[in-house]
């Protein structure tokens, strides 16, 4: 049990780390996912200016983008808040 609370507590804290970051709204391809939990998802992200970001969601399950995906994606610190795909012509 005591083990239980500990993991709780961190993983409370490192969601809790994105909230005082401002959030940002662009248009962006998922690359591809990097790595998925039970807790987590990782991905790797490229914005329309070139640049990458590995970016995670806490709600694994409950995403629906995979790798190709393009969209306007909401990020608050290297959290992912939303996607929503588009159907305009592929970026680069």
């Amino acid at each position: 049990a005591g083990f239980a609370i500990l993991v709780w507590t961190i993983f409370y804290f490192i969601k809790k780390s994105d909230k005082n970051k401002p959030v940002f709204a662009t248009r962006a391809k998922i690359l591809e996912k990097i790595t998925d939990t039970l807790f987590v998802g990782w991905y790797l992200v490229e914005f329309e200016n070139g640049e990458r970001l590995k970016l995670r969601t806490f709600e694994p399950r409950k995403v629906f983008f995979s790798a190709g995906d393009i969209g306007i994606l909401r990020y608050q610190g290297i959290t992912i808040l939303s996607f929503q795909k588009e159907n305009r012509p592929p970026m680069r």
